[in-house]
């Protein structure tokens, strides 16, 4: 392991870039399950709270769908640019 993150031209950036997307997984799903209790609170018939939940949740996936082509371009176009 220690040997391919040495090959890395950047390995501080790859590492960081793990991290951030371990802390966001885990916070999405963290959200999903606060997110049913408080549905269940707010809501006068608790007979679909999962459902709605779940809708509500796959909100972030869905604009995550429709977004993913055009950030995508964008790095595509800025990553030809050196920062360092």
């Amino acid at each position: 392991m220690k040997e391919t993150i040495a090959k890395l031209p950047q390995p501080k950036l790859v590492i960081g870039l793990a991290v951030t997307t371990f802390l966001l997984q885990f916070l999405l799903c963290l959200l999903n399950r606060l997110l049913l209790f408080y549905i269940a609170q707010i809501t006068k018939h608790a007979d679909h709270v999962a459902m709605i939940a779940g809708l509500v949740f796959s909100c972030s996936g869905f604009a995550s769908m429709l977004t993913a082509s055009h950030i995508g371009k964008l790095g595509d176009r800025l990553a030809q640019k050196k920062y360092y």
